[in-house]
């Protein structure tokens, strides 16, 4: 009879980083262990758009503070004390209804892009805080995708890159 297939002791209460052998789903790490995901926590009506809200994204700083990002077709928001507070430029954005705000972070700059807007850079460290703004130099007006790739912000529109 062939030896039997060697397997880790069934231990789910530890996460893989102690008992690689093991998968538990539905559950994070805590302390070396796992454990449930937290509750849902509501925010509160201060903490919503004015809109549906077409895209979203959390960043964390040099300082390691987190700042949450979202807009809808006329605004761009940064949560801020659970409040959202309106970032926009002067005059608004005219995002349509399907289209979407995507964002990427580089540095401690976070840019966002959505069709038919000029793509909006926001510094999450300067203070006072500031509004977004339009993204210096000659950047593509319109751009539909954005990413940090090592050291290069990527714009997309359409098919181009």
């Amino acid at each position: 009879m062939p030896d039997p297939i060697p397997f880790d002791e069934w231990r789910p209460d530890l996460s893989s980083r102690t008992n690689p052998g093991a998968e538990a789903r539905g559950v994070m790490s805590v302390a070396g262990q796992y454990g449930p995901f937290p509750s849902l926590q509501d925010y509160g009506a201060q903490a919503q758009a004015e809109a549906i809200v077409q895209g979203a994204s959390v960043f964390y700083d040099s300082a390691t503070v987190p700042h949450i990002f979202f807009g809808d077709a006329s605004k761009l928001y940064h949560l801020e004390s659970r409040v959202a507070t309106d970032r926009s430029i002067s005059g608004g954005y005219s995002v349509g209804g399907s289209d979407t705000w995507q964002f990427a972070q580089f540095g401690d700059n976070v840019i966002a892009v959505s069709r038919n807007v000029a793509p909006q850079v926001f510094n999450m460290t300067v203070q006072p805080v500031v509004d977004f703004d339009d993204l210096g130099g000659s950047p593509p007006f319109g751009a539909t995708s954005v990413a940090r790739v090592g050291d290069f912000l990527w714009l997309g529109k359409d098919f181009t890159v």
